[in-house]
C-alpha cells in the first residue's frame, strides 16, 4: 500500500494497539502519527481525515507502531517527552521524565522563593544541586522557572550527561532570554562524592530523584520499563534506604544553614525516609503526596 489516508492509518494503528490491552491505543496512535508526519497535535487536528500519507510516512508510522507493540515506551520511539510544560529529549540511557517528579520541582521552586525572600542577600543567586540529573529535566525546569538561580547538575552516567547537555542547549536555544546554559553546570559524580570541596556549605537547595526501586519491585514493573529504561537509574546496587542515608549525610555537608534537601521516593518508603532525614539532623521534615495520592517527596531543612 503506497498511499493511505490519515484517518485510515490512525484507525488501523489504534485497533492493533487497543488489542494488546496494555496501551491507550487512541493516544499512542495519535502521538506516533504526529511524529511520523512531523506535526504537533494542533496542526494534526487541522488536517483532513482524507489527507494522504506518503509511502515514506506510512512506512515510518508502521515501524513506530511495531516498536510500541514490542513494549517500547512512546517517549523512546519519538525521542521526546514533556515535563513541566517543557520539551525534553530522551533516549534509553535516561529515565523518561514522569509527572510525579514535577512535585519535587514545584516544592523546590517554592522553597527557593521563600528562602530568597527570607534569608539571602539581595542580588545574590541561590545555588541548587540536582543529584542524578538524568535527562536534566529537574535542573532545566528549576532554572527555567526561576530566572535567578544557578544549578549544579550531576550524574554518574556519561551518557546521561550528554542527554542533559543536549536538553540544556535546546531549551536555552528555544528561550534565549532565560540564559539557562549560563546558569547550569554539569558535573560527573556518584551522588555528591565528586563535588568539589569548596562547594561544601554553599548550596541553598539540593534535589534528587535517585534510584529507589527494590529488586523485588523491579520484577513487578511493566515490561516497557524493565526492557527499555536504564536499570542503573531505577535500582541502586544496595538497599534504597541505604542510598537515602548516604545522600542525606553528604547533602548535610554541602547545604548552607537554612538550606533544604528534597528527594523523590517510592510510595512505600515515606515514613522510612522521613525517619532517615530526622536521624541525620534535618528539621521541619515534610512528606508530600503526588496527584495520585501516593507518598512521593520528602523535604527537610538544615538548621
Amino acid at each position: 500500500m503506497n498511499n493511505i489516508t490519515l484517518y485510515a492509518a490512525y484507525r488501523k494503528a489504534r485497533e492493533v494497539l487497543d488489542r494488546t490491552g496494555y496501551t491507550p491505543g487512541d493516544i499512542d496512535a495519535r502521538v506516533l502519527l504526529c511524529h511520523a508526519l512531523n506535526v504537533d497535535v494542533n496542526k494534526f487536528y487541522t488536517l483532513s481525515r482524507d489527507f494522504l500519507l506518503t509511502g515514506e510516512q506510512w512506512e515510518r508510522y508502521q515501524n513506530m507502531v511495531r516498536l510500541r507493540l514490542a513494549r517500547m515506551p512512546v517517549a523512546y520511539i519519538t525521542g521526546k517527552k514533556e515535563f513541566m510544560s517543557l520539551p525534553f529529549f530522551v533516549e534509553p540511557s535516561v529515565l523518561i521524565p514522569r509527572p510525579a517528579t514535577e512535585l519535587l520541582v514545584e516544592k523546590g521552586l517554592e522553597f527557593i522563593k521563600s528562602k530568597t525572600a527570607s534569608y539571602r542577600v539581595p542580588g545574590s543567586s541561590p545555588l541548587t544541586g540536582d543529584v542524578g540529573t538524568g535527562s536534566g529535566c529537574i535542573a532545566v525546569s528549576m532554572a527555567f522557572y526561576n530566572d535567578n538561580i544557578k544549578v549544579v547538575a550531576s550524574d554518574i552516567s556519561e551518557e546521561a550527561m550528554k542527554i542533559a547537555d543536549k536538553n540544556i542547549k535546546n531549551i536555552s536555544n528555544l528561550y534565549k532570554d532565560k540564559n539557562i546554559d549560563d546558569r547550569i553546570t554539569l558535573l560527573k559524580s556518584d551522588l555528591l562524592t565528586d563535588y568539589p570541596q569548596p562547594m561544601k556549605g554553599g548550596f541553598d537547595l539540593i534535589l534528587s530523584n535517585p534510584p529507589y526501586v527494590t529488586r523485588d519491585e523491579y520484577e513487578e514493573l511493566m515490561e516497557g520499563v524493565k526492557n527499555f529504561e536504564p536499570v542503573i537509574a531505577l535500582c541502586p546496587p544496595e538497599d534504597p534506604l541505604l542510598l537515602y542515608q548516604k545522600l542525606c549525610s553528604s547533602a548535610m555537608e554541602f547545604l548552607s544553614y537554612g538550606g533544604g534537601l528534597g528527594v523523590e521516593i517510592g510510595f512505600r518508603q515515606g515514613e522510612d525516609v522521613v525517619q532517615i532525614f530526622k536521624r541525620t539532623g534535618y528539621t521541619h521534615v515534610s512528606l508530600y503526596q503526588d496527584p495520585e495520592g501516593f507518598d512521593r517527596v520528602v523535604f527537610g531543612l538544615k538548621e
